[in-house]
């Protein structure tokens, strides 16, 4: 990574150094033209070799050159300041994210703590009707129960006995002794 950073700089540079050379030189005549061509000829020697150390073994280019043997150009102050922008917004969009995700799952959770107290709430209201509904229910059995004995108290307290056998009788006289003292408790 930083060797392939290192490199492109040099062939940035490189490049750059060989167009200056190759540019023509005002001001100088023609003997001193050529005279300088030929020191131009050395220095773009130079200058290519600059640029072959880029290639690979095979002869391909290498990391720090584009496809078509140009030179990458490394990445200007707009580019960083642009990432740099986005770093922020999006650090600063997530933090956003993280305080309303916080934010609903508070809200999440209070609302459903309310529904299960209002589940709660239901649900003993239910049991209360139901506790109810079955004193009631005892209540009335208990009723009928005194009914039914009372029916059936009332049937042997007027049961005809001219009718009976004297064992029956017998029943019949306990039976009713056995109503009465019951009432005298009850009263």
């Amino acid at each position: 990574m930083r060797w392939s950073t290192i490199q492109d700089a040099t062939n940035k540079f490189c490049g750059a150094f060989e167009q200056v050379n190759n540019r023509k030189v005002s001001g100088i005549g023609i003997k001193d033209h050529e005279g300088h061509g030929s020191s131009k000829k050395q220095k773009s020697n130079e200058g290519s070799s600059c640029q072959s150390s880029s290639l690979n073994e095979d002869g391909e280019a290498g990391e720090g050159l584009a496809s078509g043997g140009r030179v990458q150009r490394p990445k200007g102050r707009k580019w960083e300041n642009a990432t740099e922008k986005r770093a922020k917004s999006t650090k600063h969009a997530w933090a956003e994210i993280m305080a309303n995700k916080e934010l609903a799952c508070g809200k999440r959770v209070e609302e459903k703590e309310a529904k299960k107290e209002e589940r709660h709430q239901a649900f003993m209201e239910i049991q209360r009707l139901k506790v109810a509904l079955e004193q009631k229910k005892v209540d009335t059995d208990a009723e009928n129960a005194a009914t039914a004995r009372l029916s059936v108290d009332s049937k042997i307290m007027f049961a005809d006995t001219s009718l009976m056998d004297e064992n029956q009788r017998q029943w019949v006289d306990l039976m009713r002794g056995n109503i009465l003292a019951r009432r005298a408790k009850t009263s």
